[in-house]
């Protein structure tokens, strides 16, 4: 009897290990899955989006096509700067929880056309091949966590519609050129400068000191890009 039940917890044991290499090969797979893998388009088109022009019909019918994405059409959405809109939340390569997918965003509609686009996570580029296809950016934007922490930076281009955020969880310390991005988020051109300066996280006046400073290359953001406790830029 003792045997068996030896006999029988080795074959368990076994079994939950072999569900657990499986479940943990197919999570790595998928957490090394990234925002532009798959893209048929460049930035600032994406999957076929392209603010300005692309129908919400349109973006319905292409995440309705991706086998590896989970969407919600919801109504009334309000932020900072939209009021009441339209707009799709979407997950890429989602799990058992959407929360848990490596990519995440959400589109927003204007009179059934795409106006916003933003998407973060398992992004897929760095900042130097952002500055390769598109230049050297206009201005950064960081924004400290009480004065002492920076988990982040923002890099604008005005023309292009385009915000990147570069990032890394607190330890964030320089700009290098394989700093990732961790956020991207496109915008009318036309809209741009009125997204930024009333509608959206990149405050100018706050208390902790979060500033636009022209690109100026790569490295430390104290001193360069942020200015902490009265440090003269």
């Amino acid at each position: 009897m003792k045997k068996f039940l030896k006999s029988c917890c080795s074959v368990f044991l076994y079994l939950a290990l072999s569900i657990l290499l499986i479940v943990g090969v197919i999570l790595a797979f998928r957490f090394h899955q990234t925002a532009m893998l798959e893209s048929k388009c460049e930035l600032p088109c994406w999957y076929g989006i392209t603010v300005g022009e692309t129908q919400e019909d349109e973006v319905i019918e292409m995440f309705e096509q991706l086998s590896h994405a989970h969407y919600q059409f919801k109504t009334g959405f309000t932020s900072r700067y939209f009021n009441d809109q339209d707009n799709i939340e979407f997950w890429l390569y989602p799990g058992l929880m959407d929360y848990f997918a490596p990519v995440q965003g959400r589109v927003i509609f204007q009179e059934n056309e795409t106006v916003f686009l933003t998407f973060s996570g398992n992004i897929g580029l760095n900042i130097q091949q952002v500055i390769d296809r598109f230049g050297e950016p206009e201005f950064v934007n960081v924004q400290p966590i009480k004065d002492l922490i920076i988990n982040g930076a923002n890099i604008f281009y005005p023309q292009e519609g385009l915000i990147f955020r570069i990032g890394k969880p607190f330890n964030f310390h320089s700009i290098e050129s394989n700093s990732k991005i961790m956020r991207i988020t496109v915008i009318l051109p036309d809209e741009f400068q009125a997204y930024v300066d009333e509608g959206s996280d990149y405050f100018e006046d706050i208390p902790r000191g979060s500033i636009f400073v022209p690109w100026s290359g790569y490295g430390e953001v104290e001193g360069k890009y942020w200015f902490p406790k009265g440090l003269e830029k």
